[in-house]
């Protein structure tokens, strides 16, 4: 994500400072607060996860870097429904 930001929109930033706001973000922010209903696990716990470098992004953080960068995020994927965020 972050190689993206820098070359399509010149927004230079770490791995680790982009995990921390989004985490940051999803924490602080109510409205964000309404997707901890779309995780299958208790919301500190998603967040502590998602706060550890190396864990996968998914469609709620990516949905947060969107937000966060007011851009859309296009998802290229191997199954034929193509879906944006």
């Amino acid at each position: 994500m972050c190689e993206q930001l820098k070359y399509k929109l010149n927004i230079n930033i770490s791995h680790a400072h982009l995990r921390r706001a989004v985490v940051e973000h999803l924490c602080n922010n109510d409205t964000a607060n309404l997707t901890k209903h779309f995780v299958s696990e208790p919301w500190s716990s998603y967040l502590s996860k998602m706060d550890l470098l190396g864990t996968y992004e998914d469609h709620i953080t990516l949905m947060t870097v969107a937000v966060l960068h007011e851009v859309q995020i296009i998802v290229l994927s191997t199954t034929k429904i193509a879906t944006l965020v």
